[in-house]
């Protein structure tokens, strides 16, 4: 007797014959890369490249060596406005960051993100956690909602007359 028993997902990929997919996102950079300049008592480390999975380690290693180089800067702040993309493994490096700063009695700022960061760190709620810094005059790369402002209307008197209010 044959089953009547619906085949499932799992039995349908074991079965299926193996199909070569194109990777989902395309087109991101695979090269992390970070340089760093001592202003004052301030680190700045612009970040260029994505921080996915396959980079993270690097990016982790690269940016303590820029910390550990400036041990003496009280305020260290990472400028993500060259990264491409970030997957939640750079997230939780810039979290491991954050607390590992704050250990040391120094503070840890997100200067001028990216929409792609922007958009990570909002869907993840992760926004709340950093304080960010925004530098770029350019109002085009970073959209900000705007409240409509009230419309004054004239006040129409009982005798039909109109005065300002």
């Amino acid at each position: 007797m044959t089953s009547l028993r619906r085949s499932s997902r799992a039995d349908r990929r074991r079965t299926a014959c193996a199909v070569m997919v194109p990777e989902r996102r395309t087109g991101t950079a695979s090269e992390f890369g970070a340089r760093s300049q001592l202003q004052g008592e301030e680190l700045l480390i612009q970040v260029r490249g994505a921080v996915t999975a396959a980079t993270v380690g690097r990016a982790e290693k690269i940016l303590q060596a820029h910390i550990q180089t400036h041990s003496a800067a009280v305020l260290v702040v990472i400028d993500l406005q060259d990264c491409c993309y970030m997957e939640t493994p750079g997230l939780s490096l810039l979290f491991d960051l954050k607390r590992s700063l704050e250990a040391q009695g120094r503070s840890l700022i997100l200067q001028n993100p990216s929409r792609a960061v922007l958009r990570i760190l909002n869907i993840t709620r992760m926004g709340r956690i950093f304080r960010f810094r925004m530098t770029t005059t350019d109002h085009e790369k970073i959209p900000i909602a705007r409240t409509p402002q009230p419309v004054r209307t004239p006040a129409v008197e009982a005798d039909g007359e109109t005065s300002q209010a």
